[in-house]
């Protein structure tokens, strides 16, 4: 991974979700399971990303700056989040 932006996207049952933008470094491929087990390991349960979007780069200002806010209004376009393969959904026991 080169480098990643994390915005919150709808969704239906929390609100907002973590969603990981990522640009991969050259070469490199895509493996969302990889970089989901290493946020599990590292960080707290509610900032694990419950989504990955891999694009080609970040939008960025005139001084280089993320702008998150495009990314923000990018995922809320979107639509609520369909994290249901990364995180499947429990059944209780009755």
């Amino acid at each position: 991974m080169k480098e990643a932006a994390v915005v919150p996207r709808p969704d239906y049952t929390m609100g907002e979700v973590p969603v990981a933008v990522v640009v991969l470094r050259q070469g490199t491929r895509e493996d969302p399971e990889g970089i989901l087990g290493h946020c599990r390991r590292n960080m707290a349960p509610f900032k694990v990303p419950r989504a990955f979007e891999f694009v080609p780069a970040l939008p960025r200002n005139a001084q280089g700056k993320v702008l998150k806010a495009r990314l923000r209004d990018q995922q809320a376009r979107d639509g609520p989040a369909d994290h249901s393969a990364v995180f499947p959904r429990r059944t209780l026991p009755p």
